[in-house]
């Protein structure tokens, strides 16, 4: 496996009628990162939505990929789920999670937004057809970057 970075790219919330739809796309686009991407590192927003999902499949694959790792660029406090000192001990016993002060980062989000592309290879990005700002200027700024960009939409 290549040491390639997956970075992933959404957290709008996602409608409920249509979680299970997007989050099996996702998983789908993990799994193809994984196997034919050659991915082992995944950076993404740590936020509600899909970046504390991601964290917690990242864990379930860790038998099958023990060199996989994770980078979580933690957002405005209000923006992140909360974790319990188990959960979070857990998750990191198992892989490298690096997390990022957005204080470092100039102009949140979009200073997150140019951190995860910066570091990726390939981008997925999740969101719907309308496109948040924020979404439509890191899918954007995958295409000038020429990275490979997969989009989910819901």
């Amino acid at each position: 496996m290549q040491n390639i970075t997956c970075g992933i790219i959404g957290y709008k919330n996602i409608p409920a009628d249509k979680q299970d739809k997007v989050w099996r796309e996702l998983l789908r686009e993990i799994d193809t990162a994984l196997d034919d991407g050659g991915c082992i590192k995944f950076v993404t927003e740590h936020t509600r939505g899909i970046g504390s999902q991601i964290a917690f499949h990242l864990e379930s694959l860790h038998t099958m990929y023990p060199e996989i790792s994770w980078e979580a660029v933690l957002p405005a406090p209000n923006k992140v789920i909360p974790f319990d000192r188990d959960k979070m001990a857990n998750l990191t016993q198992y892989y490298t999670t690096k997390r990022i002060d957005v204080k470092q980062l100039k102009n949140y989000p979009l200073g997150a937004t140019r951190y995860i592309v910066g570091k990726a290879s390939r981008i997925i990005a999740v969101c719907d057809r309308d496109n948040d700002h924020d979404t439509a200027y890191a899918m954007d700024y995958t295409k000038s970057m020429g990275l490979v960009l997969q989009t989910i939409y819901f």
